[in-house]
């Protein structure tokens, strides 16, 4: 058997008493874990396979088909997160957007250990939007869109203020904004926000003080982008535009 530490993206039932979790593991990628009898109540291994939990675990890892959790060594269940439908609506759409970026079975350590900050960030209250924000700008390489918001992709400028352009795939400088009649209008300081979110850890974006108003602005931008060029509506995403109309 292997040991192995991982991240609960989802649990489903499959068939009668089973379930099928998929997880993101440190050593192993992602994965999908077969449990049988796992809907049961009394099964010794349920309550280390919740949502919202990180795990340290011991099982068969198949290149092949399911893999297997014969044990649970120990869990944390991120409870703020568990019990509190934005926070966990948010932290769905991420597990939903590292579910669609990258295969099952690539081994991804370093994401690995920025999801799990930022599930402790989120559980302790830290913006989940923020946190969500900035996984959609971080994952767009991943995705294969190059957008680069520090300088004119016309003239290589930086020293000038930039807006975001479509047209120009990136950053169009003061000097060129005339090209674009469509451009954003971005002030400087969101200008500085997308930056951050492109480089900046996770633990210096989560500082980041953004008021509603420039939170709208960022989710807009955020949109537009993956609507534009991801083309990914995942029903996470769904169920949150859903709330936020409802609110």
């Amino acid at each position: 058997m292997e040991e192995f530490n991982g991240i609960i993206f989802y649990r489903k039932k499959y068939r009668e008493n089973d379930l099928l979790i998929k997880m993101l593991t440190d050593d192993y990628g992602k994965r999908s874990f077969f449990i049988g009898q796992g809907s049961r109540k009394k099964n010794r291994l349920s309550y280390g396979l919740q949502d919202f939990t990180l795990g340290s675990y011991a099982g068969r890892i198949s290149n092949n088909g399911f893999s297997f959790v014969n044990e649970v060594i120990n869990e944390e269940i991120y409870s703020s997160i568990y019990s509190d439908i934005d926070k966990g609506s948010y932290v769905k759409y991420v597990f939903s957007l590292i579910d669609s970026a990258f295969e099952d079975g690539l081994v991804i350590p370093a994401w690995f250990r920025i999801l799990r900050e930022s599930l402790e960030l989120i559980d302790h209250d830290t913006s989940p939007e923020l946190i969500a924000h900035a996984f959609e700008i971080k994952l767009l390489k991943v995705f294969g869109v190059n957008l680069d918001f520090f300088s004119c992709k016309i003239c290589g400028r930086d020293d000038l203020p930039l807006d975001l352009s479509f047209k120009y795939d990136g950053m169009i400088c003061s000097n060129h904004q005339n090209l674009d009649d469509f451009r954003f209008h971005l002030d400087s300081r969101m200008v500085k926000c997308l930056q951050v979110l492109t480089i900046g850890t996770i633990k210096s974006i989560s500082k980041m003080n953004l008021d509603e108003k420039n939170m709208k602005i960022l989710r807009d931008v955020c949109d537009e982008i993956y609507r534009n060029y991801i083309g990914i509506y995942p029903k996470t995403k769904s169920f949150i535009d859903k709330l936020r109309n409802e609110s």
